[in-house]
């Protein structure tokens, strides 16, 4: 089996050592984290034709410029570990693992940090905070809720989720992995049409974590005052009154 980087159609293209893809909202473009090219590729699933979306095909911090943002080539990464595609902006998040960052790409291949400023949170002390000012450890995966486009990111020993205003935030874990009481946040509204908003946020109850896992049976947080639906994670988990509902968000 060969590996390098080599843009083609089907069998002609090359990568090395991939870790993750994820899936454009209409279907048509698999977006691969080509964690040894140090960049991200675009297969068009309709003629299998692999071109290269992101990344110089050096690692950042080899160049001397670990978070080089920028169009195509121009912009850096170091082991891209994983990605998701968020619809509800329409980018593709990178866990940008040896940078300690979370980068964004647009459809035409710009790249910009959207929380993480490179500098380990084990050597600094965890910090979450806006955009750069967040502190992340070796990030390697990452998930997108379609609607809000709220991120949820795991790191070493830690879950994170960020906001759309790029405010990131302690789900569960810790420097040490140890079972306990975690707060959750969450949106309190979803984004409009319009683009990117700065959501409220509001404390859930407490959640317990036990044996490294939230049963479910202990996150009833309240029921839906509209269907009476009881609510777990999030309202939109189990009914659809919260998304529906303008201006009312059931009392949260």
């Amino acid at each position: 089996m060969l590996s390098g980087s080599v843009n083609g159609v089907g069998s002609a293209a090359l990568f090395n050592a991939p870790t993750g893809v994820a899936l454009s909202a209409d279907a048509s473009i698999l977006f691969v984290a080509d964690r040894g090219n140090h960049n991200i590729r675009a297969i068009d699933l309709a003629s299998n034709a692999v071109t290269t979306l992101a990344g110089g095909g050096a690692s950042g911090a080899a160049a001397g410029s670990a978070l080089a943002n920028g169009a195509g080539e121009v912009a850096l990464f170091n082991l891209p570990w994983n990605l998701a595609f968020s619809p509800a902006f329409n980018l593709v998040l990178v866990a940008d693992s040896a940078n300690n960052a979370v980068r964004a790409i647009t459809k035409n291949g710009v790249v910009s940090t959207l929380v993480g400023g490179g500098t380990t949170g084990f050597t600094a002390g965890t910090a979450d905070g806006v955009g750069t000012n967040a502190l992340l450890t070796n990030p390697v995966a990452l998930a997108v809720e379609p609607i809000t486009g709220v991120a949820y990111l795991m790191e070493r020993a830690r879950l994170r989720g960020i906001f759309p205003n790029r405010t990131t935030w302690l789900i569960a874990g810790g420097a040490a992995a140890v079972d306990g009481v975690v707060r959750v946040l969450a949106p309190k509204h979803p984004p409009s049409a319009h683009g990117p908003q700065h959501p409220n946020t509001t404390p859930y109850p407490h959640k317990t974590l036990t044996n490294r896992a939230l049963t479910r049976a202990s996150t009833h947080a309240r029921t839906c005052p509209l269907c009476a639906v009881p609510w777990f994670w999030r309202p939109m988990d189990t009914c659809t009154c919260w998304a529906r509902t303008t201006g009312n968000s059931g009392g949260l």
